[in-house]
């Protein structure tokens, strides 16, 4: 699973999102992201939802078919 030494500091800069997970300490982790977003990992993870993910924290293998 991507983390965050494979995001570039302009990736974090320009989301919103991570920018406040790296200055809250946190990893940069698809996980942490979702949680962040959305409070918790929604049980009916969909397409949509994976596709507004950072590219390289997405992971087609999670999406609920």
């Amino acid at each position: 699973m991507p983390e965050d030494d494979h995001l570039s500091e302009e990736e974090v800069n320009a989301d919103p999102i991570l920018k406040g997970l790296a200055r809250d300490g946190l990893s940069l982790t698809r996980e942490n992201y979702i949680i962040r977003s959305y409070g918790e990992i929604p049980d009916d993870w969909a397409a949509e939802l994976e596709a507004e993910l950072p590219d390289k924290l997405q992971d087609w293998s999670k999406v609920e078919e």
